[in-house]
């Protein structure tokens, strides 16, 4: 069995991959996600129902395996490209007009005049994004995940570092700007609740730790806390919140600058005799970073928000985002040049390349959604809005499946074949239970 130690030197001092390979191996999903459209349209057209049982399955090899087998088997990417385009183009030609509904996951809320406000993409984003991140934690372990996609320890982009980025501005694009104490505290007391039982579980066991992540005691869950309280209690337009989030991102960047606050949380030592914030300090200073990008984040359900009735609003919309993502872009790609991208600092550039991430995934599934309310065809998908109503209980079980896999299994002398076959059964597992509770209640 291989130790502790071997385990956490596999996870240490790597330093990420090309922005370019990161968008690249997330855009199967994207394909399979218009593939799982188009496929419900046809099923629509020809009156075709699925029972629970066969409807998982489907949604489970179009959603789930094409992204599992492009973030660890690299090369079989261009191939599954190939496969999902010309499948949609089959469908496509296929198909024929239906009349199932409105359109298929977009969150909603009612606006002006009783008008449905949808956040166009929104849902299809969060589903999928947690998909990768799920598939992240465990498969990092095993030798079939590439090295690249794993957290960098400085510098540098990867697939795991866009992950932790994406689940904030999820958190930023879901939360409100106004809510009851009661309501504030539901949110956050899971959260810190479960940080503290993984800081006591993980101390406990002599799990291992990639300490520099986000400190000694410190954990994702803490930092989720401490951002949903925030932007919880924070009531801010989303023009006030954008501005807040810049001003506070570019004041951090400037204490990150040479011999300041940056050369201290990356390098300074570590010893036992370290104050608690010493030992804390990529959790605690970071939530600067992750606070300014959750407030950006959650100034971005302006532009996203259309009528659901309205197909001329939603094209607009799917415009707007499209323009938006490239001028993150640009940003992103200027700011890299001078401040190399930094997940462990969640610097001014890291922001920047996350933003331009979401809102690239964000048109994308916008533009399918716009697609699938313009054909009316919505029948039966599930597992989608299963996994936007129960991500935190699917983010949990799939650490606690993680924790079981990694007592359980050497990982790192596990060959790909097995390592591959382990990372099918463990998400099918965690994404089933989340289908059939949605299904059942």
């Amino acid at each position: 069995m291989s130790s502790k130690r071997d385990k956490e030197l596999f996870v240490s001092n790597l330093s990420g991959t090309t922005a370019f390979e990161v968008l690249w191996v997330t855009l199967p999903s994207q394909v399979f996600v218009f593939v799982h459209a188009l496929l419900l349209q046809w099923l629509c057209a020809h009156n075709v129902t699925l029972g629970p049982p066969a409807l998982f399955f489907l949604e489970f090899v179009l959603l789930i395996v094409p992204a599992l087998v492009c973030t660890t088997v690299t090369s079989a990417c261009p191939a599954f490209l190939v496969f999902g385009v010309m499948l949609a183009g089959l469908l496509w030609m296929t198909s024929r007009p239906c009349q199932c509904g409105g359109p298929p996951y977009m969150l909603c809320a009612t606006g002006p005049q009783g008008h449905q406000q949808c956040l166009l993409g929104f849902t299809t984003f969060r589903a999928v994004m947690m998909i990768l991140v799920v598939l992240s934690i465990l498969a990092v372990d095993f030798h079939v995940f590439p090295r690249r996609f794993a957290k960098t320890e400085t510098f540098g982009t990867s697939l795991m570092d866009l992950g932790v980025g994406m689940f904030v501005v999820v958190n930023g694009l879901s939360s409100r700007s106004a809510r009851s104490t009661s309501g504030v505290l539901r949110s956050i007391v899971p959260l810190c609740v479960l940080g503290g039982a993984r800081l006591l579980v993980v101390k406990g066991i002599d799990y291992q730790e990639h300490v520099s992540e986000y400190g000694v005691h410190w954990n994702f869950f803490f930092t989720l806390t401490v951002v949903n309280l925030v932007i919880s209690l924070v009531q801010l337009s989303a023009r006030v919140s954008f501005f807040l989030g810049v001003v506070i991102s570019i004041v951090y960047e400037v204490c990150l600058g040479p011999g300041g606050l940056g050369e201290y949380i990356l390098f300074a030592p570590r010893s036992s005799s370290s104050s608690l914030l010493d030992l804390n300090r990529e959790g605690v200073f970071s939530l600067a970073g992750y606070i300014a990008l959750a407030l950006i984040a959650r100034s971005l359900r302006m532009p996203l928000c259309a009528d659901e009735k309205d197909i001329q609003s939603l094209r607009q919309t799917v415009g707007k985002v499209a323009l938006l993502n490239l001028s993150l872009w640009a940003l992103a790609t200027i700011a890299n040049e001078y401040i190399p991208v930094s997940r462990r600092l969640v610097n001014f550039s890291f922001i920047a390349w996350v933003l331009a991430n979401a809102t690239f995934h964000l048109a994308v599934f916008g533009a399918t959604e716009l697609w699938a309310s313009t054909t009316r065809c919505t029948r039966g998908g599930r597992l989608i809005p299963a996994i936007n109503r129960y991500m935190l209980p699917f983010f949990l079980l799939s650490n606690l499946l993680t924790g079981l896999v990694n007592l359980s299994v050497d990982t790192l002398r596990v060959s790909d074949a097995w390592a591959l076959l382990i990372l099918l059964v463990y998400v099918f597992t965690s994404s089933g239970v989340v289908f059939v509770v949605h299904s059942t209640f």
